[in-house]
């Protein structure tokens, strides 16, 4: 799910990732690269999946919850692993981007534009 919130967070929030994945890595620039990357394709597709590296690990698909510009939160789905397939994407996504859709229409309603300044 913490994909899902950097590919959407401000850029002060991902430079301070960007500065901490710079200090702690073996190669930072190829970090760094591989990152952007993976923010690049979040950004142009809408959702993050996380895959195992494990067979045994969990696998989840998340979702951002935006008021206008600004990422609130990250809905997600966590299932087994072997679980999160294409097919499993395509049928749970529709859902998951409704309710990030909701929910954030839900604080728009409250709150005005007081978080965001838009929308």
């Amino acid at each position: 799910m913490g994909l899902a919130y950097l590919a959407y967070c401000s850029p002060q929030e991902r430079g301070i990732v960007m500065d901490l994945l710079h200090a702690s890595a073996a190669n930072p620039d190829v970090a760094r690269a591989l990152l952007e990357s993976k923010i690049a394709k979040v950004v142009a597709q809408g959702w993050a999946v996380r895959q195992p590296s494990m067979a045994s690990d969990s696998a989840t698909l998340a979702v951002p919850i935006c008021l206008g510009n600004a990422v609130i939160a990250v809905v997600g789905m966590t299932t087994y692993g072997k679980l999160m397939t294409r097919g499993t994407i395509e049928r749970l996504l529709p859902g998951l981007l409704e309710t990030a859709d909701e929910i954030s229409a839900s604080y728009y309603h409250r709150d005005g534009d007081a978080i965001s300044g838009s929308k």
